[in-house]
């Protein structure tokens, strides 16, 4: 999704990362307040959303730890990270040339990977009616199920129960 934040949409955001962090322990700093929501910049995914890509088709093992980073220099360090050649820095700075080098010039491959996800995940979402995000599906082939969203951030007993009932 991309869009231009306004000071409306910035309140709005800061509110729901404000019940994301009571929920989750996940920290939301002021450089991110100031820095990102008070910028008036742009509020997309897509540049992150690559570089995860990028990162799975060249060091599958690194995507979470590459998720965690991007979060991290986002939501901490109040790093924009809606462009491609801030993925691809933060992602070179982990150590990931290969995958910072295709963020930085995206080729045919890693533009199909990153459009098939895409497509699969809003298919999912649409499959499971989920409704915004975080969603989780849990399951195998045979038998998967839409996780309910207020278990994510919730008891972590329950969000055990709620997977191994899958």
């Amino acid at each position: 999704m991309k869009m231009l934040m306004d000071n409306a949409f910035a309140a709005y955001a800061w509110q729901n990362d404000q019940r994301i962090a009571r929920l989750t322990g996940q920290p939301f700093s002021e450089r991110y307040r100031s820095g990102v929501l008070g910028s008036g910049g742009l509020f997309d995914s897509a540049p992150a959303t690559l570089g995860l890509v990028a990162v799975a088709l060249n060091a599958p093992g690194q995507e979470l730890a590459a998720l965690k980073t991007l979060q991290h220099a986002r939501y901490v360090d109040g790093r924009d990270i809606t462009s491609l050649a801030a993925v691809a820095a933060i992602l070179s700075g982990m150590g990931l040339q290969d995958a910072a080098a295709r963020v930085a010039a995206p080729d045919a491959g890693l533009l199909t990977a990153y459009r098939n996800r895409t497509q699969s995940a809003r298919a999912e979402s649409t499959r499971f009616d989920a409704q915004g995000v975080p969603a989780l599906i849990v399951g195998n082939a045979a038998a998967r199920r839409l996780l309910r969203a207020g278990t994510l951030p919730g008891d972590f007993n329950t969000l055990i129960n709620e997977l191994q009932a899958a």
